[in-house]
């Protein structure tokens, strides 16, 4: 039995009483409330983060997707998409599941390869399940792009930390800002698991677009899908529709909350739809992983005669690896309570040449799980300790 596994059933044996059903049983939360996995009462959606402190990491994201890998057997399957890969215990967890007999795929970024985990996972899963091709590794982005060459340095990405699970009659598909790296213990990072069918199989249908690198008659519009309570969009695209909901966003005194944990904010068209939420009585709150972006975003502006800026103390820095937006306010007519995630960062690479997914969820209770998460950070973010002001290219 892996170590992980062992983990994950002890952790399970102590927090879930016997008679819990699977599903709910998956992870159950903490008593404090700060770290772990959480299932809504109708069982449809799961929650996952992390609490990191300094010296403390903090791995509940990647447990809490690993204890669905350690109930993967027989008949069962497994789809995953990520960027980077190094944690040995995840790797060891992917490849047990396929020896019980899951079906295990992984569409991987070429980072994968250079880390000995992610070279021992992907040559075991290949070799695994004889006559069946189980492992793609794509040469920068699997998509083809949807901007003008060159891609922005460092872009051009498989940026995915995508999970799709077939598993004992349930299928769910996962969405995380945590790559399979161990250094994301120490870093913010949250995780969202869905059962609506239309997710399945809109993102089953994407994985094979993944794997066969081409979007076989998926125009732009046909990157997105509208669920129960989840819209689901992937990337590259030329208009994002992160931004498009955002300026649609109206505030007033009873619903006026623009929450952002977003590690990497480098598009103008972001910061200016931030920056125009806060001019029209938005409490606008953001926290990112740089003090650099953190500068940038409070730059005050002047657009058509009008001043856009961001209140200092409204904007801080934090080692986050989130991508994660919180909105309460009037949206397109009425009230409503919105959770987008996903694994973009607001960059020009983002948008139109990394392969991405994002997610809008309404969900009340996905919003108010998440919104003490984002409470906890903003609490223990700082204000940016350099003066420096960084210039960000324009997207093409």
């Amino acid at each position: 039995m892996s170590r992980w596994l062992l983990a994950t059933l002890v952790a399970l044996a102590g927090l879930v009483p016997v008679h819990t059903t699977a599903h709910a049983a998956a992870h159950a939360p903490r008593a404090s409330g700060t770290s772990g996995c959480f299932t809504a009462p109708d069982g449809a959606t799961e929650a996952c983060f992390n609490d990191p402190r300094p010296g403390r990491p903090d791995d509940a994201v990647t447990r809490g997707l690993m204890a669905h890998v350690a109930r993967a057997g027989a008949g069962d399957s497994i789809r995953i998409s990520m960027f980077r890969w190094d944690d040995q215990l995840a790797a060891q967890a992917v490849i047990d599941a396929q020896r019980r007999g899951a079906r295990v795929e992984v569409v991987a970024d070429e980072d994968v390869q250079t880390k000995p985990a992610g070279r021992r996972v992907l040559e075991k899963i290949e070799a695994g399940e004889p006559g069946h091709q189980n492992v793609v590794v794509c040469r920068g982005a699997c998509m083809p792009w949807a901007g003008p060459g060159p891609a922005p340095t460092a872009q051009d990405i498989n940026h995915h930390k995508l999970y799709l699970f077939d598993i004992a009659g349930e299928r769910s598909v996962a969405v995380t800002s945590s790559n399979l790296e161990r250094r994301m213990h120490g870093q913010v990072n949250s995780m969202v698991r869905s059962t609506e069918p239309a997710l399945w199989r809109f993102h089953t249908d994407y994985f094979e677009r993944l794997r066969s690198q081409g979007w076989q008659g998926w125009s732009e519009k046909s990157r997105s899908v509208r669920g129960e309570s989840i819209d689901a969009f992937v990337y590259p695209r030329r208009r994002d529709p992160v931004v498009a909901l955002l300026d649609d966003v109206r505030c007033d005194a009873r619903a006026r909350t623009v929450d952002v944990l977003w590690a990497v904010i480098q598009r103008a068209d972001v910061r200016r739809s931030l920056q125009e939420l806060h001019g029209r009585g938005c409490r606008v709150r953001v926290v990112t992983t740089r003090d650099l972006i953190e500068n940038w975003l409070e730059v005050r502006q002047t657009r058509r005669g009008r001043v856009l800026d961001l209140p200092d103390n409204r904007v801080k820095t934090h080692l986050v690896h989130d991508k994660l937006v919180l909105v309460h306010a009037r949206v397109r007519g009425r009230v409503r309570r919105l959770t987008i995630t996903g694994n973009s960062n607001a960059t020009c690479g983002g948008l139109a040449y990394n392969d991405e997914v994002m997610w809008q969820i309404e969900d009340r209770w996905v919003h108010e799980t998440m919104q003490r998460h984002f409470d906890r950070v903003f609490r223990r973010a700082h204000q940016g300790r350099t003066a420096v002001v960084p210039v960000q290219a324009p997207c093409r």
